[in-house]
């Protein structure tokens, strides 16, 4: 009967084992797994610096990013409005990135006080993998890219391009 017991605290033990690690390759998988999220944000004050701080960002969470906006407000030349952010990397470090979008100061106010994002709104956030019945693969696209456009038509090409434009439930464009 000590043998039985024996082999069964030993079978027990393994199997524990073996699911402790199917836990953690799962948990490795979900943070390397490609993940891609589309952005809304409706304007940067101070253009130069919001896009230099979200870059760092991009780089330190071994993300690839594309920002599209409107060409530079002719009074100040550093207000841009229409923002669109294309991000694809990690499911966590995109969690990363969107927080501190909201809690670190990215920008400037009307009086020139530095001040967190409020007005973004995150429009996707979906695995790679995730598309509808016909509907090609998200373009994969690597390292930081900002491009203007100049109306909604080319911001429209470039997100169809990526594949993120109808990313959603498919019913409504981003723009």
């Amino acid at each position: 009967i000590s043998d039985v017991q024996q082999l069964f605290k030993e079978l027990v033990a393994k199997v524990r084992s073996i699911e402790v690690e199917k836990r953690a390759a799962d948990v490795k998988d979900e943070e390397e797994t490609d993940y891609h999220a589309v952005i809304s944000i409706d304007h940067m004050n101070e253009s130069r610096e919001y896009l230099r701080i979200i870059k760092k960002w991009c780089e330190s969470n071994g993300l690839s990013a594309r920002v599209y906006h409107k060409p530079p407000c002719r009074e100040s030349g550093k207000r841009v409005e229409g923002v669109m952010i294309a991000l694809r990397g990690s499911n966590n470090g995109i969690k990363s990135f969107l927080t501190r979008l909201r809690t670190d100061l990215v920008d400037v106010d009307s009086k020139g006080n530095k001040c967190k994002e409020r007005n973004s709104t995150l429009l996707c956030h979906r695995k790679s993998t995730t598309v509808k019945d016909g509907e090609r693969p998200i373009a994969d696209f690597d390292g930081f890219l900002v491009e203007p456009y100049r109306d909604e038509t080319a911001l429209e090409d470039a997100l169809a391009k990526l594949n993120l434009l109808h990313v959603g439930d498919g019913s409504q464009r981003f723009v």
